[in-house]
């Protein structure tokens, strides 16, 4: 497609469901939508090593979903949205290799148990608070918590300059919102718009600075 790989959009994810449901529509093997995402987080390990499990279920159920990852099963709800989400995805034009990144924060996390404890607090704290804004169709308070969350995964140190530079991008054109998506170090940033006037200011700055970018909505 036109969306970029390595973007953290979650492209290998997709590639796998795709994969998983044509070999069964070819072998006339009926799936369920649990055996599809179970064998395509399989698939996801070949590319990350240890993948969360949140792109490939997200691939296959689409949608909002709130996600939490288990010990043994993870956990995840779908959620719906009290307003229609307008979003633009920026790309900073650097591939990012979300297993690299993956092991950077595994590296972060055993250098200090305590400080990744709080920060962990810290962002199930702003998920379900934005569980509820999502809910409600609350854009400006869902724009505030994903800066907030961008904040945390500068801490843990993802963000790289080409994030942080379409973020501001992003946030000076008008933006409620902005963070980068997947494993960072490079890839996509997204930015939550108030509306479709408001997604127009955000892809012409990004034009104008040299960053591609494409427009989508949910709901």
């Amino acid at each position: 497609g036109d969306l970029p790989t390595f973007g953290g959009l979650g492209s290998s994810a997709a590639f796998c469901v795709g994969l998983v449901r044509a070999v069964a529509e070819e072998k006339g093997t009926v799936l369920t939508d649990e055996q599809v995402n179970r064998y395509a987080y399989e698939g996801e390990k070949a590319f990350h090593g240890n993948p969360s499990g949140i792109d490939n279920v997200m691939a296959t159920y689409g949608g909002i979903i709130l996600f939490r990852k288990g010990t043994g099963e993870s956990f995840f709800e779908k959620i719906n949205a009290g307003k229609r989400l307008d979003i633009v995805i920026g790309f900073t034009g650097k591939l990012s290799a979300t297993r690299k990144m993956v092991e950077a924060v595994k590296r972060y996390k055993e250098e200090d148990e305590a400080q990744w404890a709080q920060l962990a607090d810290q962002v199930s704290d702003l998920v379900y608070r934005g569980k509820t804004a999502i809910e409600k169709g609350k854009v400006e308070e869902m724009g505030k918590l994903m800066n907030e969350n961008q904040a945390l995964l500068s801490e843990i140190g993802v963000s790289d300059e080409l994030n942080d530079k379409v973020i501001k991008i992003m946030l000076s054109a008008g933006a409620l919102g902005a963070k980068l998506t997947g494993g960072g170090g490079g890839g996509c940033c997204i930015a939550l718009a108030r509306d479709k006037i408001a997604v127009q200011g955000i892809t012409l700055a990004l034009k104008k600075e040299k960053f591609e970018s494409f427009y989508t909505h949910i709901g």
